[in-house]
C-alpha cells in the first residue's frame, strides 16, 4: 500500500519533468508551475505534450523543447482552473484543451496520431503530426472533431483512451463507456465519421486497457456509496458466441468491499492492477491509498483471479 496526497502527486509530476531531461527545476513558459499532464509519445519519447493556459502544447524535447504544435480550444469564458491550492481531492477540468493521449502506433504514412478533449464543445478531437515534426506545411499537422453523434451539453465526454494496437478507442459518455472501432478510415482518409461506435459498459468511469488488450479495468457504480473496480475480459466481448466475462475487485478482496475504489491502472506487462482507495486506516485523512493486486490467469478455464500484492514476494523493487 502506498499513500499519496495531492501535493505529492503534483510533486511527482514535476519531478518527472526534470527526470526526463528538462534540466533545471523550472517551468516551460513563464516560471510558474501551471503546466499539467505531461505525456510522452510512446513511439518517440522526444515528443511530449502538456497543458498550459487552456491550450495543449506539443514540443520536441530533442530540439530545445521547440513547440511543434499549439492547440487552442474554445473556452466558456472562465479563468484558469489548473491547480488546487489546498489539499482536497477534486476533479479539475479546464475550459480549454485537456486529456491529450497518444496513439501507440504510427499510421501507414508514418504519422503520429493523438486525441484530446474540448470540454466547452464537449467533443473529442483526433489529430496527427508528420514524422519529420514539421508543421509549417499545409495540412501537415491537422486535427478535427470526431463525429460521434453523441454530442450533448448535458452528458459529458471524458477519458478517451487508445487501444494498445491503436485501432480502437474507449471513452466515457456520462456514466457509460463507449467503444470506437474500425478507426482505419479516420487515420487513412481523415474521415471523422468513418468508424463504428457501441456502448461497452454501463455505470462506469475511468477505463484503462491492459497492455495486451485483453482486459479493460474501470471504476464501477455499485449502487452504494463505495465504488468498486470492474474488469471486462475484452476477448469475451469480441467473441459474440458467449456472454462477456466481467470481474470485480470486491469478489476477490472481500474485506475491502466497503472502501471506495477509483482510477485503475495496469502494469506494463498486465500482471498487476493498481487503483486508488479512500484511506484504509484513517478515513479522516484527505490522502488516497494506492492498492496493488496481482492478476492471476488460469489458462485452463481462461478466467482470472486477483490477490493482494505481497511485498515479501515482490517483483517490483523499492515500491514504498
Amino acid at each position: 500500500m502506498y499513500r499519496i496526497s495531492n501535493y505529492a502527486m503534483y510533486t511527482l509530476i514535476f519531478s518527472l519533468f526534470i527526470a526526463f531531461g528538462f534540466g533545471s527545476a523550472k517551468a516551460f513558459k513563464d516560471g510558474t508551475l501551471h503546466e499539467r499532464h505531461p505525456q510522452m509519445n510512446p513511439i518517440n519519447p522526444s515528443i511530449m505534450s502538456y497543458e498550459y493556459n487552456n491550450k495543449i502544447y506539443i514540443v520536441d524535447r530533442g530540439n530545445n523543447n521547440r513547440v511543434i504544435k499549439e492547440i487552442v480550444c474554445i473556452t466558456r469564458g472562465g479563468g484558469e482552473a489548473f491547480f488546487e491550492t489546498d489539499d482536497t481531492e477534486r476533479e479539475i477540468i479546464s475550459d480549454g484543451c485537456i486529456s491529450l493521449g497518444w496513439r501507440p502506433v504510427l499510421d501507414s504514412k508514418n504519422r503520429y496520431w493523438y486525441s484530446f478533449l474540448s470540454p466547452a464543445e464537449n467533443r473529442i478531437y483526433a489529430g496527427y503530426i508528420e514524422r519529420d515534426l514539421n508543421c509549417n506545411r499545409d495540412s501537415s499537422c491537422d486535427y478535427f472533431s470526431l463525429d460521434l453523434a453523441t454530442h450533448s451539453q448535458t452528458v459529458n465526454l471524458l477519458n478517451p483512451k487508445w487501444s494498445p494496437d491503436g485501432q480502437m478507442m474507449i471513452f466515457n459518455r456520462g456514466s457509460n463507456i463507449y467503444l470506437l472501432y474500425n478507426m482505419s478510415e479516420v487515420f487513412e482518409r481523415q474521415n471523422p465519421s468513418g468508424f463504428n461506435i457501441t456502448r461497452l459498459i454501463q455505470n462506469a468511469a475511468f477505463p484503462a486497457w491492459s497492455s495486451d488488450q485483453r482486459f479493460i479495468a474501470y471504476e464501477m457504480d455499485t449502487g452504494s456509496s463505495a465504488t468498486d473496480i470492474g474488469i471486462l475480459d475484452f476477448n469475451s466481448f469480441v467473441d459474440q458466441e458467449h456472454e462477456p466475462k466481467f470481474y470485480r475487485v470486491n469478489q476477490f478482496l472481500t474485506r475491502d468491499a466497503s472502501i471506495e475504489k477509483t482510477k485503475p491502472a495496469w502494469s506494463s506487462d498486465g500482471s498487476l492492477l493498481a487503483f486508488l482507495t479512500t484511506p484504509l486506516v484513517d478515513a479522516s485523512e484527505s490522502s488516497w491509498d494506492v492498492v496493488i493486486t496481482r492478476v492471476i490467469r488460469d489458462d485452463e478455464t481462461d478466467n482470472i483471479e486477483l490477490v493482494r500484492y505481497s511485498r515479501e514476494n515482490r517483483e517490483i523493487t523499492r515500491f514504498r
